[in-house]
């Protein structure tokens, strides 16, 4: 068996010297976990990251346990990469993490527990280089590197390189060999010596096995037997147990009663039996009466002490500094015991725990750290208050009296409350004693006022209420008393607070006022404290705290509605309040309370009821869950409780509250309900060690994710230095735990997802974080994880990112600003081709506009006007030339104006027209008649068009078509709506287009034509088109049956503007 005692040194050293009176041994039961229960050990061990892992014969598997969960690894005979057999015989794990297991029968395996794979080693009868035998009951890897194989066909060395076996035999012929092939135990001692131990007491003779030393240089062995004759040699031949502990000393444990001491020098054996005359000096436990009773370990734990197991008879505890015997193991099955005696194997886990097997079957962890606090019943009832005099003389207030007790001898006085004597204690419970400076006492109780005590004569003086006196006491339900700078006292009572002049015994008052929100919060104060030269501080129940003001009596309130039971200045000068809440801090910069642990992850710690600081500035509180110590740092909490053998102060319903005292040697007192607590804090055992927190799985939308190349995880997320995510499995939870067996149930874990959650996160008891439709982004997940047994925490973090989709990715959002640029790029370079082709569109337009009102209003049109009006004014035709002026200079007003605007109403163009007909109708003595016909759905007021556009057609039905007609003739004007888009149509019964140019000039031919091609081009622009078109006009030739010409027709399409 291999054991390191080098982690015990290391505890031994962090530890220092830790009394045996404080501490106590607990056996307790570990079932199993999670589901999974454990059967018969045979083996455990501890590997680097601190997890167990046994060898469990009863369910055929090898176990893995990190103080939360168990893993079961389990032989599978249609899997090679499963467990090799079904009897594990041996665990242990080397440096690097790998476990190996021995196995009855089926060799042994090698198996990496980051990658889950077993290798299998076996024996071969073809091989000569193969495993001598498969039944191994041992694997040691010695400070070479050399890895040996204990079986029970001898020793065996691997080379681990080329897998091949080299073999140390047992021939009977051969002293220089093994003593015997059945090898049980393997021992490399400080110096690097192998020592090999064998024989096995059920199957071989007694002479069979022995102790054996290999010659590393020779391959040799020498051996150790039994001898009868030989009282300085082995008793017995079967060698189990092999040690060699801190200080040097080697043991040797065989079967019978063979515990031995070995000088490696000489070969000789002291031996150390069991003496039933003196059961306590240093030997095992006694022999069973049955085959097979032997020792099965020796080991040290962490505080030096060595342990001796049996197969049949428990163990013993050994303290080499007092040579004193502890024997463990009984029928018996009471908490805390060992109710086992057959002691099959155990280990040391990191934290400096023993862990104990045994063939009952049963799995122990051996808690050695257990510190047990002192109770001390009084007889009187619940203490309320301490004072320790210089005498060292404890005084306790309790329920039914002031307590006086020696420390030194134990004796005790009790004084209470005499009817008879007005000398006496006014009341029996007493809830507060102080010394003042003269060493006489005042003694606050509940129902009895205060009291002036002088020790020496035995004699109280009371100050009472007394209802006809205003300056006396205010209540005699008093709960603490402060002396200030002027030997004056300051009294929290049940009407308010009192302060007492020494001189006069005269009471002044300080009330709650109902209309004064600058007086005391409540009429109940609990608790008084000095808060400066001119300040105290008053806590009040469920009232909160008031800081007042001692000369004017003016308050300021914090904490309102809070319950304060206690307060406490530290030795850095900080101010804590205890309260039903649980722990406040004073921040003097900020002048606010905050309550501890809280924003920090930490344990919250409700129902404070006292609080006292220990010469290393640690704070010790009394709580509904026990007795708390909060470091010198006020980072590491220890929690104290039944395991302890402390119970918890009552819940805040007794005014009086709960005593924390530090006496002047620096022992620490709480009062109880029976008694009182005591201990030196620099006593108790603090263990160093600290939580190891590990990731155990990572979950994507609630499906398990195993690592492999095409996933999240490269390797197992315990060995994941990050996590990275696609944007699309931003659903996830991660599953966690921590290596730790203080108290495995007593672990608080909280978890943060930094840039996401605002606060720490309480995990739940599936210990899995869970989180749902994160945004992508860089985070970090944090655990952490504390145990109240020793108040170590740890901390993980790891980060974890998730990705973005593509489209959201920086090479995509530089994508979209090229994008985005060449499409602003091309839309303002068409916006501007748009504008230039609009502007010359409009200059055109313009333009247009201007040749259609010259071609309109050219020279002749108007001097035929002025000759017409010239002629009526010949004849003496005045009215009928003053009414063709006025249509004259109507016409022309009306087309300026219109001119000036690119669009008029409909309705203002069809009166244009009117008016034109109406002086062309005069001027050729009515020789035509007129008509312009508007659809009735149309809106003539609401319809725009371009000025002008019907005239030109006009003109030319009127000038070419009916100026050279003999007989009467009409003009028809007729507008309708299709669609969105005007159908205008001018008809005449003129002579027709082919009579009228033979009979015209080619200068009236001419201004025609331009005012036609003309109106073609303001068409075609108005109708958005990006040339002439057959449709904006058709000009059609109307004919007779007989083919002569009959008229013209022309149909305009104009698309109008709305209003």
């Amino acid at each position: 068996m291999k054991k390191y005692h080098f982690p015990y040194i290391f505890l031994l050293l962090t530890l220092g010297d830790c009394p045996a009176q404080t501490q106590q041994v607990n056996f307790i039961l570990v079932p199993g976990a999670n589901g999974i229960t454990v059967g018969r050990i045979n083996s455990i061990a501890c590997d680097p990251k601190g997890v167990m892992w046994f060898s469990d014969q009863d369910n055929r598997c090898i176990t893995r346990y990190d103080g939360t969960r168990m893993t079961r690894f389990s032989h599978d005979p249609q899997n090679p990469n499963s467990l090799g057999g079904r009897y594990p015989e041996f665990i242990m794990a080397d440096s690097a993490g790998i476990v190996w297991i021995g196995f009855m029968g089926m060799g042994f395996d090698r198996f990496d527990p980051v990658t889950n794979s077993f290798t299998h080693f076996r024996h071969r009868a073809d091989d000569p280089g193969s495993l001598i035998n498969d039944s191994v009951t041992m694997l040691l890897v010695d400070h070479l590197g050399n890895f040996w194989v204990a079986t029970h066909g001898g020793l065996d060395l691997l080379d681990r390189t080329t897998g091949r076996f080299k073999h140390f035999l047992s021939q009977a012929s051969d002293s220089t060999t093994l003593s015997d092939p059945i090898v049980r135990d393997l021992y490399e001692d400080h110096e690097g010596t192998l020592w090999v131990g064998t024989g096995f007491p059920w199957i071989e003779p007694a002479d069979k096995g022995g102790l054996n030393r290999l010659h590393r240089e020779t391959g040799t062995f020498t051996r150790y037997m039994a001898d009868p004759g030989n009282p300085h040699c082995l008793i017995n031949n079967k060698v189990r147990s092999i040690f060699e502990d801190s200080r040097g000393v080697f043991w040797v444990g065989t079967g019978g009663d063979g515990l031995h001491t070995m000088d490696r020098h000489t070969g000789l054996f002291q031996r150390h039996r069991y003496d039933p005359a003196k059961p306590d000096q240093l030997s095992r436990p006694p022999v069973a009466p049955n085959m097979g009773d032997h020792i099965t370990f020796i080991t040290e734990d962490a505080l030096g002490y060595i342990w001796i197991g049996t197969f049949g008879n428990g163990m013993n505890r050994y303290d080499p500094v007092t040579k004193k015997l502890t024997h463990f193991g009984s029928s018996t099955d009471q908490p805390g015991n060992l109710k086992d005696k057959s002691c099959w194997w155990t280990c040391a886990s990191r934290d400096g725990q023993l862990w104990l097997a045994t063939q009952e079957p049963n799995l122990y962890r051996i808690d050695l750290f257990t510190n047990n606090i002192s109770l001390h019943e009084t007889n009187a009832g619940r203490v309320h208050t301490f004072y320790e005099d210089s005498s060292h003389v404890l005084w306790l207030g309790t329920e039914t009296g002031l307590l006086r007790k020696d420390l030194t001898n134990g004796a005790s006085r009790l004084y209470q409350y005499d009817p008879a004597n007005s000398n006496s204690l006014s009341n029996n419970k007493v809830t507060y004693i102080f010394k003042e400076k003269q060493g006489n006492f005042w003694v606050a109780t509940y129902g009895g006022g205060i009291n002036w005590f002088n020790p020496k004569t035995g004699v109280f003086k009371r100050y009472q209420h007394d209802p006809v006196n205003k300056e006396s006491l205010c209540g005699n339900d008093v709960y603490h008393i402060l002396e200030d700078s002027q030997s004056n006292l300051w009294l929290a009572t049940e009407n308010g607070l009192d302060y007492m002049d020494r001189t006069t015994g005269k009471f002044t008052h300080y009330r709650k006022s109902p209309d004064d929100t600058t007086s005391l919060s409540t009429y109940l104060i609990t608790y008084i404290l000095d808060a400066g030269p001119n300040e105290l501080w008053a806590g009040g129940y469920y009232a909160g705290l008031n800081r007042m003001n001692r000369q004017t009596g003016r308050c300021k309130l914090y904490l309102p509605s809070v319950f304060v039971t206690c307060m406490y200045k530290d030795a850095d000068g900080i101010l804590w309040i205890g309260s039903s809440n649980g722990l406040y801090r004073y921040n003097e910069k900020s002048d606010d309370f905050l309550l501890f642990g809280e924003g920090n992850a930490g344990r919250r710690i409700s129902n404070v009821a006292a609080i006292v600081g220990d010469d290393q500035n640690s704070l010790w509180l009394a709580s509904s869950s026990g007795i708390f110590r909060i470091d010198r740092t006020r980072e590491r909490v220890i929690l104290y409780n039944s395991r302890n053998g402390v119970e918890g102060a009552p819940n805040q319903g007794d005014y009086s509250g709960t005593a924390a005292y530090k006496g002047q040697d620096g022992q620490i007192f709480f009062g109880t309900g029976a008694g009182y607590y005591s201990f030196y804090p620099d006593k108790l055992i603090i263990t160093s060690d600290v939580p190891k927190i590990e990731l155990t799985n990572l979950w994507l939308k609630g499906q398990l994710i195993k690592e492999g190349s095409n996933g999240p995880l490269q390797q197992p997320v315990a060995q994941a230095n990050s996590i990275r995510l696609q944007y699309d499995q931003n659903t996830f939870s991660l599953g966690f735990t921590a290596i730790d067996y203080n108290s495995p149930d007593d672990k608080s874990f909280y978890y943060r997802l930094e840039n996401y959650d605002l606060d720490w996160r309480p995990a739940d008891a599936d210990q899995r974080a869970y989180y749902f439709n994160v945004a992508p982004g860089n985070y970090v997940f944090k655990i952490k994880v504390s145990n109240s047994t020793n108040g170590a925490s740890a901390e993980k973090t790891i980060p974890l990112i998730i990705s973005g989709p593509w489209w959201r990715s920086w090479w995509a959002y530089g994508l979209y600003i090229l994008v985005l640029g060449t499409a602003i790029f091309l839309f303002d370079r068409m916006q501007r081709r748009r504008l230039i082709r609009k502007e010359r569109e409009r200059g055109m337009l313009r333009e247009l506009e201007m040749q259609a009102l010259r071609a309109q209003m050219n020279p002749h049109f108007i001097f035929n006007c002025l000759s017409s009006i010239n002629n009526f004014i010949t004849k003496n035709e005045t009215e009928a030339a003053s009414d063709y002026l006025t249509k004259f200079s109507r016409l022309i007003r009306t087309v300026l104006n219109n001119s000036k605007r690119s669009y008029i109403p409909l309705e203002d163009e069809m009166q244009m027209l009117g008016l034109y007909l109406e002086m062309e109708q005069l001027r050729y003595k009515q020789a035509f008649t007129w008509c312009i016909h508007m659809d009735p759905c149309i809106e003539a007021k609401d319809l725009f068009i371009p000025p002008l556009l019907f005239q030109p057609f006009v003109e030319n039905a009127v000038w070419h078509g009916l100026m050279h007609k003999t007989e009467p003739g009409w003009l028809k004007i007729s507008i309708r709506a299709e669609g969105n888009t005007l159908v205008g149509i001018v008809e005449d019964n003129g002579v027709g287009r082919s009579f009228a140019k033979a009979a015209e000039s080619k200068s009236v031919e001419k201004n025609k034509s331009m005012g036609i091609q003309i109106t073609r081009q303001r068409l075609t622009l108005i109708n958005g088109n990006a040339g002439p078109t057959e449709n904006d006009f058709v000009i059609e030739d109307l004919f007779d049956e007989a083919g002569h010409a009959t008229g013209t027709k022309v149909i305009l399409r104009i698309k109008p503007k709305l209003c």
